[in-house]
């Protein structure tokens, strides 16, 4: 079943507060609230919501009586969120690329690409994860601080990098 236009919406809604909050997880009430905020009526909520979880583009933690404690944007969402909904997003990819190009190809961590950026860290630790999921780099377990370490740049992602440079993007 292809997604409708209030699955549509309350993707934005969702990745909107992530971004905001800079934080991939959320309190449903909050989600609710915005996205009745923009129009959205409950019951087409909690069915998007149902849409959106089968799709895998959220995960949802609920009680043992079915309360819903807790929404979580997943790499899937986040990706298709940013597909969507940023214009630059294709542009940020490649200045992530061209800037890795230039690390130590051991070892580089989320935290410093969101800074180098002017990003926040939610998009900077999902596009390591975008470029993992390529071969490009290896992501290492979590340190401290929630940065997320990459290691093992690849030739492939350094070439990418570099032609990024040379085209001015």
């Amino acid at each position: 079943m292809p997604l409708v236009e209030d699955d549509f919406t309350l993707l934005r809604v969702i990745g909107d507060l992530c971004l905001e909050r800079d934080d991939q997880s959320l309190e449903p009430e909050d989600v609710v609230s915005s996205a009745e905020d923009v129009g959205l009526e409950r019951s087409s909520i909690d069915e998007s919501l149902s849409v959106l979880r089968h799709r895998r583009l959220i995960e949802t933690l609920d009680s043992i009586n079915g309360e819903l404690l807790e929404v979580w944007l997943t790499a899937t969402g986040l990706d298709q969120y940013a597909l969507r909904y940023s214009d630059g997003y294709g542009d940020l990819l490649r200045e992530a690329a061209a800037w890795l190009a230039g690390q130590d190809p051991h070892w580089c961590t989320s935290r410093e690409l969101a800074s180098a950026l002017g990003i926040q860290h939610i998009l900077a630790a999902h596009i390591l994860v975008v470029f993992s999921s390529r071969g490009w780099l290896r992501l290492a377990t979590q340190e401290s601080g929630g940065a997320v370490p990459a290691c093992d740049i690849s030739p492939e992602l350094r070439r990418v990098g570099h032609a990024s440079e040379r085209s001015g993007s």
